[in-house]
């Protein structure tokens, strides 16, 4: 994100305010109608992850995550998703990193996830028995058996105002709707006490997770195989990495290469779900030429992988593999998943 302030450039700053008090009546309205008329009930549990803010939170590992502790429980999730700059041939790219991630899992794309939901129960009967809604917490046409929210702890843009003056999709005061508040990339140092009190204050009795994105391991990838390597091994044999983002928030992510002892040569920054050419790889390959390899989200790989030139190429590609690390709060997260699924879920 390139401003504070939000989408649109400083100087627009008096328009963007009048915009956003604008907005904020539409948001009320639109929370308003959805209180009296409810949402769209489908036959299993249906469990949103989402935010409040435009940009990444960690939703798609911790969706994952969600998804894995019900598996392990005997369950059979679904994921459902809108599938932001879908493409016809392949859908978009968090639909695909669900599903290499999460194999014979139903991820099931559209924009009325109700009616894609209940189509899929009808053409495929008993393929999913509960559903994970990735992005789902301003989906109000249908109802949900639990509502997490996650807030990013490295970002402000949770205390500033609502688009296009600041990043927030509707007031802080819907956490009052939410049944479990998650701040990630939960670390100490790094202003935990104001999102804490933030969280107490207008989530009520929800409970608050803490959590961080570690790293499992990495996959090496080169023309002709994949390899999993350790981190440190990864980070000794190649030191050196040029990174690639196509993300919501890719601080995040440059922080993590730097923490698991990596050096950036250079960071090329692209907006999130960036639709990459056979021109950007090729560029992208040459810049990478004079570092050890290129390191890349399993996010953007989905996308980089079809381009002939990085088919062929034989520059190392790093893609981390993320997984959730809970610091607290990770119990009572489980006690409300085992209610709303109906069976005994760990995580």
């Amino acid at each position: 994100m390139t401003s504070e302030r939000g989408p649109l450039p400083d100087f627009l700053a008096p328009l963007s305010w009048t915009a956003a008090r604008f907005y904020g009546m539409g948001a009320s309205f639109v929370h308003r109608r959805h209180r009296l008329r409810g949402g769209t009930r489908v036959p299993v549990p249906v469990i949103s992850v989402g935010n409040l803010s435009v940009g990444g939170t960690g939703k798609t590992p911790f969706t994952r995550r969600v998804a894995e502790a019900i598996i392990a429980a005997g369950g059979k999730p679904a994921i459902a998703l809108r599938g932001y700059r879908s493409r016809a041939t392949n859908g978009s790219d968090e639909a695909r990193e669900y599903q290499e991630s999460l194999p014979g899992v139903p991820v099931l794309v559209g924009a009325d996830r109700a009616s894609v939901i209940l189509g899929a129960l009808e053409s495929a009967p008993g393929t999913f028995d509960c559903v994970v809604l990735d992005d789902g917490f301003q989906h109000r046409r249908l109802h949900r058996d639990l509502d997490i929210v996650l807030i990013d702890s490295s970002r402000s843009d949770v205390f500033g105002d609502l688009l296009p003056n600041g990043w927030l999709r509707e007031s802080v005061t819907a956490l009052g709707r939410a049944d479990c508040v998650v701040l990630t990339n939960h670390l100490e140092n790094c202003g935990s006490p104001a999102f804490d009190r933030l969280a107490g204050k207008h989530s009520e009795n929800a409970p608050v997770v803490r959590c961080r994105h570690g790293w499992s391991e990495v996959l090496h990838h080169d023309s002709t195989s994949t390899h999993a390597l350790s981190v440190a091994r990864a980070s000794s044999r190649f030191p050196n990495v040029l990174v690639i983002t196509g993300l919501g928030n890719p601080d995040a992510m440059i922080k993590s290469v730097q923490d698991h002892g990596f050096s950036i040569t250079q960071h090329l920054r692209h907006r999130d779900h960036a639709a990459y050419t056979e021109s950007d790889g090729r560029a992208f390959l040459q810049r990478g030429s004079s570092s050890d390899a290129i390191l890349v989200s399993a996010k953007d790989w989905v996308k980089l992988r079809e381009l002939s030139c990085f088919q062929t190429s034989t520059t190392p590609i790093l893609v981390p593999q993320v997984r959730i690390e809970f610091s607290s709060g990770e119990f009572e997260l489980a006690g409300l998943l085992s209610k709303a699924c109906g069976r005994r879920i760990a995580l």
